[in-house]
């Protein structure tokens, strides 16, 4: 997980203009460098991340050791999909009531139905009808290759012990999206959907807000809310992430 400049800027300890802040609190940072992150969140016109301190050394960054700083958000950029990736003006998906229409998943030799489970034992509740946005003409976001078609089972499962958990059904918001739909909902270039990794979900009855709550110590991976939007983000990235999506 990294973030990496776009420009020139300055790494700061506070959001304040970097001219009001001493030259000694302040940390260069050339076009291009790269910096590993443990986590982050947005703040205004600022990013503020902490460093990933088993990757890097702080005191590289400034002789202070501090691992956390506020950096201008237009002078970086995330290019492993650790952004707060999307603002969806997705559509939600309805269950199909049957085994719905048969497609060819990339990899695969047999044929799939769009209502046919994800995975028959460990993901039940989630179809492929759900996390590729099929229509009730057929159309659907044809995943881009295998890799794809793995992932989507990875983030099913891990999706499917929430609904154990809650014993209540999960509403997909936002599944799988392939580049032109990811562009078309607001998403970053390196969205974890457009990896097949994520899923934005709603369980009735249950708020974002405490879902985030009740899943922060005990999910690994990407775990944000968004009240406003009423979707629980979940992702399968390598490492933990948290953040809140803008307008809370």
């Amino acid at each position: 997980m990294e973030l990496i400049t776009t420009s020139d800027t300055y790494l700061k300890p506070s959001a304040a203009d970097s001219s009001t802040i001493g030259k000694e609190e302040l940390a260069i940072a050339k076009r291009g460098k790269t910096f590993p992150i443990a986590a982050y969140r947005e703040e205004g016109s600022h990013i503020v991340f902490t460093l990933d301190i088993e990757k890097i050394d702080p005191k590289t960054i400034h002789k202070s050791g501090k691992n956390t700083w506020y950096v201008w958000k237009g002078a970086i950029e995330d290019q492993s999909g650790f952004s707060m990736d999307n603002k969806p003006i997705d559509s939600s998906v309805s269950k199909p009531k049957d085994l719905g229409v048969s497609f060819l998943l990339p990899g695969n030799s047999v044929r799939t139905w769009s209502g046919q489970p994800v995975h028959d034992r460990k993901a039940p509740n989630i179809t492929w009808g759900e996390v590729l946005h099929f229509t009730p003409s057929g159309n659907y976001r044809r995943p881009a290759n295998a890799s794809v078609v793995a992932n989507l089972i990875s983030i099913s499962i891990k999706a499917q012990k929430i609904c154990d958990r809650f014993g209540k059904s999960i509403i997909i918001r936002s599944g799988y999206r392939d580049p032109e739909t990811n562009a078309r909902v607001g998403g970053a270039p390196f969205s974890m959907h457009v990896q097949g990794k994520a899923l934005d979900i709603a369980i009735p009855g249950r708020s974002p807000l405490e879902l985030y709550r009740l899943l922060n110590d005990e999910w690994r991976g990407g775990l944000a809310y968004s009240n406003s939007m009423q979707f629980l983000h979940v992702d399968d990235r390598s490492g933990d992430a948290r953040w809140i999506y803008p307008g809370g």
